[in-house]
């Protein structure tokens, strides 16, 4: 028994460090799918930026699943490159959900920190440390959700950032003001870590924000599987959305979401800006949903002084649901789990990071991919 105890145990770790033999994603007609990296060249990526210049950081999140604690510094950012050559751009960080590249430098946001380094090509340097403490407890329940999340570059010259419900607590922009966000919502802050201020509250877990041409923020907020599903919502500058105590029933006095798609996981929300897709994708929103294991393409146009779903039928005048929306992929297999997405600089292409893994903690767990998706069309 020992001795069959000790194979099984040798027979795991193989396993562990193996890399991924499941089958991947089929796609629909005018795409392709290839795979960049796999485990153990990426592990759990979590968020995604490119530099101009085609290289891609990707930050790996070890602290939500294979350890058992979430506040240990163990993450990392890593750096794709054109030629085929991956680096380690930073070490040594907290789980980074939040990721921009601006003028040289790499801004990444690992709870309690959001830092930002210069790129030296290879690796990044002269480490600055923007705002210190976004909450002292981002790790409770040991995981690092619910907490601020990804950003977005304003035309204003502003950071959008999505944060989830845990908010922020005691944070001291580089200006020495405090600044406390209650709830989940988008805040909004300079490139130098000065002005902190709240542009909208009132939803529950967002993990990401997109920004149209004309700078029109949108969320895909994570379910809690009873009442508040997968909700698409167009937020506006002091717009206030409900949760958690004044959505059920709806009040007239909270602003509401334009789709919703039911339970998953929703996890990024990314627009498509640039030419280098068909022009009837130009301004498409495209959400990544871990629960669904698949990335949904979904149009909108203008409807009044918001948005709205453009479905098969034309505009969904009320909330639209999931037959309104395109999923990307085809028999996604049970580990595809699609977390962070990024657009490659040329607008052809969707980086996509799989954890390859359900939110579950499992310290034997070596496991993450990275996808690219084409428009071939």
């Amino acid at each position: 028994l020992l001795i069959a105890g000790w194979l099984m145990a040798l027979v795991k770790l193989d396993a562990a460090d193996a890399p991924s033999t499941s089958a991947k994603p089929g796609t629909l007609p005018g795409w392709r799918l290839e795979l960049l990296a796999q485990s153990p060249d990426v592990q759990h990526p979590a968020a995604i930026t490119c530099a101009p210049d085609g290289r891609i950081f990707v930050a790996e999140d070890p602290m939500d699943i294979r350890t058992e604690r979430a506040d240990v510094a163990e993450g990392r950012i890593l750096c794709f490159h054109p030629d085929g050559r991956r680096t380690v751009f930073v070490d040594g960080i907290f789980a980074a959900f939040g990721l921009q590249y601006l003028d040289g430098r790499l801004y990444a946001l690992h709870n309690p920190y959001f830092s930002v380094w210069t790129d030296a090509g290879d690796h990044g340097t002269n480490r600055v440390d923007l705002v210190r403490n976004t909450n002292p407890q981002w790790h409770a329940l040991g995981w690092n959700d619910h907490v601020p999340a990804n950003f977005r570059l304003g035309l204003d010259g502003r950071f959008y950032v999505s944060t989830g419900d845990k908010g922020l607590f005691g944070a001291v922009g580089a200006d020495g003001k405090r600044f406390d966000f209650f709830g989940g919502g988008i805040f909004r802050m300079r490139p130098d870590g000065t002005a902190l201020e709240s542009f909208s509250t009132g939803v529950r877990n967002i993990l990401d924000v997109a920004l149209d041409a004309d700078d029109n923020p949108f969320t895909f907020d994570n379910t809690d599987e009873h009442e508040w599903m997968g909700r698409l919502t167009h937020m506006v500058d002091g717009g206030f959305y409900g949760y958690p105590h004044d959505f059920i029933p709806r009040r007239p006095y909270t602003l509401w979401c334009l789709a919703d798609f039911g339970a998953g996981a929703a996890t990024a929300v990314v627009a498509s800006l640039d030419d280098g897709l068909p022009e009837a994708y130009r301004g498409n929103l495209f959400l990544a949903d871990f629960g669904k294991r698949n990335v949904l393409r979904v149009p909108l146009v203008p409807n009044g002084a918001t948005w709205a779903v453009r479905g098969s039928n034309g505009p969904v005048r009320g909330v639209a649901g999931m037959a309104d929306a395109e999923p990307l992929f085809q028999d996604p297999p049970e580990d595809f789990r699609p977390v962070g997405l990024a657009f490659t600089p040329d607008g052809r292409s969707l980086v996509v990071g799989d954890w390859q893994h359900r939110d579950v903690k499992d310290a034997q767990a070596r496991v993450g991919r990275l996808w690219k998706l084409t428009w071939t069309g």
